[in-house]
């Protein structure tokens, strides 16, 4: 396994993988439904729709109340809205670092570090601000922007020419969904999915990672080997 000083660039997805921000998720989609007229779903329900992006998690989480042909367009973006600005408002009212997190970005300090969510831009970057992990990373996506978003690759090629590194099996991206999978590999980098967020480690072994590690701690260990 390369240790850090071969590993010439380390992304990352943001929800389950830094951050556990199940909870804020659940609230700030709950919080919109509401305002909708709708009822509240578990996080378990609101989890299990996670990766896609907000949209797709606003759909899906309407189709829990509604047949699909029953949720205009209308209904979708004003979900949206209110989704975006409920989180604004509650960026870590739960939300936290996972165990390891810190130690294994402290580790790779010579290494450039991206991150690249399917979430808005503004929310990834105040959630990033608001737990001061931000100045660790020489960019952070979200799915507005670029052009694309996970799990297209060229989203990831996108913010490996931002920072002038190649596309390679030296460059890690680190998930924890079958999404962060599916675009690691297209693109041509190494996926490494962690099992300590949103998706079952069934459906994660079905995407076939090219590393699978339990959690953070986990991790850092491969560094030293």
């Amino acid at each position: 396994m390369a240790g850090p000083m071969k590993l010439t660039a380390v992304l990352f997805d943001l929800d389950g993988t830094l951050v556990d921000s199940s909870q804020d998720i659940t609230n700030n989609l709950n919080r919109a439904l509401e305002d909708l007229g709708f009822g509240s779903l578990s996080k378990e329900t609101v989890l299990s729709h996670v990766g896609y992006g907000a949209p797709y998690l606003i759909e899906k989480c309407l189709s829990e109340f509604l047949p699909p042909t029953e949720i205009s367009k209308d209904t979708i973006v004003n979900g949206l809205a209110g989704f975006r600005n409920h989180y604004l408002a509650h960026l870590i009212d739960t939300s936290a670092p996972y165990p390891g997190v810190s130690e294994f970005l402290d580790r790779l300090e010579a290494v450039p570090l991206g991150v690249i969510s399917n979430k808005p831009e503004d929310v990834v970057q105040g959630v990033l601000k608001a737990l001061n992990m931000d100045h660790y990373f020489q960019f952070m996506y979200g799915r507005d922007s670029t052009d694309w978003k996970k799990p297209d690759p060229r989203v990831i090629h996108q913010g490996l020419v931002q920072i002038g590194i190649p596309a390679s099996k030296s460059v890690w991206f680190v998930g924890d969904s079958f999404v962060d999978v599916k675009a690691a590999k297209a693109a041509g980098v190494t996926a490494v999915a962690v099992e300590q967020g949103y998706t079952p480690r069934e459906r994660l072994i079905q995407e076939k990672p090219d590393l699978l590690v339990k959690n953070f701690l986990e991790l850092l260990k491969l560094l030293d080997t």
